[in-house]
């Protein structure tokens, strides 16, 4: 009876990972039109600006060899908001880039901590999604919004 059991979960997460990876591998969107998206659907309350690729590498502690194509928005600094739309160059890279945007995330919960505490709540709803090579952060006020925008690109 153990072994049936065993068997029967094995295959269920066997065709659970199947499906899920499946679905990674076909994602493919244009990073400036998903960009271009967030920051004209939602409401932002700063000026929110975009800023050289390498900068954001930069900002974000990710290596330029792993970033296929990117656009970032980021605040001039009263807020936490912030757009990244990232295509890796692989799968590697595209943990290692969620890797950061979540470090980035944790950073600027420190940050605005003491700085702006209001802030602390969209923080605490940043949406990150990470679907193949893409990975997608998005600091807003609605990150309901910003959800649905982003699962019309990653389906």
């Amino acid at each position: 009876m153990k072994k049936l059991i065993c068997l029967l979960l094995s295959g269920l997460l066997l065709l659970g990972t199947a499906g899920c990876s499946g679905n990674d591998e076909n994602v493919s969107f244009n990073v400036a039109d998903l960009a271009s998206d967030l920051r004209d659907s939602l409401t932002f309350q700063d000026n929110i600006a975009e800023i050289e690729p390498e900068m954001a590498c930069t900002l974000y502690g990710i290596k330029e060899s792993d970033v296929e194509d990117t656009v970032v928005y980021i605040s001039g600094g009263a807020t936490a908001e912030e757009i990244a739309v990232v295509k890796a160059a692989d799968k590697d890279a595209a943990k290692a880039v969620q890797n950061a945007l979540e470090d980035r995330v944790k950073a600027q919960e420190k940050s605005y901590k003491d700085y702006n505490p209001g802030e602390l709540d969209k923080l605490g709803k940043a949406v990150l999604s990470k679907a193949g090579n893409y990975v997608v952060l998005c600091i807003s006020s609605d990150s309901d919004a910003a959800k649905k925008i982003i699962s019309e690109y990653i389906k």
